[in-house]
């Protein structure tokens, strides 16, 4: 089963949904798990990367988290809030993903705000901890009150070295000025 769907996924002139109803066909060997991480290219119909995604988020093989990671951190027009989302599936993905951002592999930015939201209050607790670590701390849930306390501070003469100590302080954990903190949240 597995050779017949690695010839119909390896023929870039069949069917491209052929092709992509194949993808899974090649699971049943683990030795396609680098044919599929190929698939995740942007001259494949989108169609078939998406497949590869999930066909690598359906098998535990640590080959199939580097995989997703190495597509992730070469950065070409593969859907990246899709790989993202499958490695956030698992406990072990996730803390791949972290690891990737702590040693400079990736940039955080390759987070959408609800991704590292779900980081902050993943499951597991060492994937928490470690997002904290790595993401710094999560923003507070109701910022009306953090608003409201810097509301008397606007009629205030500016102090731009004094700001930015406390942008650095109070924002940049989720918001980009400059070259200074993260693009989690609106800059």
């Amino acid at each position: 089963l597995a050779s017949g769907c690695k010839q119909i996924v390896a023929d870039a002139t069949a069917d491209p949904d052929l092709r992509r109803r194949a993808v899974p066909g090649l699971l049943f060997d683990s030795a396609n798990l680098s044919a599929i991480t190929r698939l995740i290219d942007p001259v494949e119909p989108p169609q078939l990367v998406q497949a590869a995604i999930a066909a690598l988020g359906k098998t535990s093989a640590p080959e199939a988290t580097a995989g997703l990671l190495e597509k992730l951190v070469a950065g070409d027009a593969a859907p990246v809030e899709l790989l993202v989302e499958v490695l956030l599936a698992t406990p072990a993905r996730a803390r791949a993903l972290l690891e990737a951002i702590a040693v400079g592999r990736l940039a955080a930015t390759v987070l959408s705000r609800q991704q590292a939201m779900a980081l902050w209050r993943y499951p597991d607790n060492k994937v928490r901890l470690l997002a904290a670590d790595v993401l710094g701390p999560p923003p507070a849930v109701d910022r009306g009150p953090l608003v409201a306390a810097y509301q008397a501070s606007l009629q205030a003469g500016g102090d731009a070295v004094r700001g930015r100590q406390v942008f650095q302080q109070q924002c940049a954990a989720c918001h980009r000025l400059g070259d200074t903190g993260r693009e989690l949240g609106p800059s």
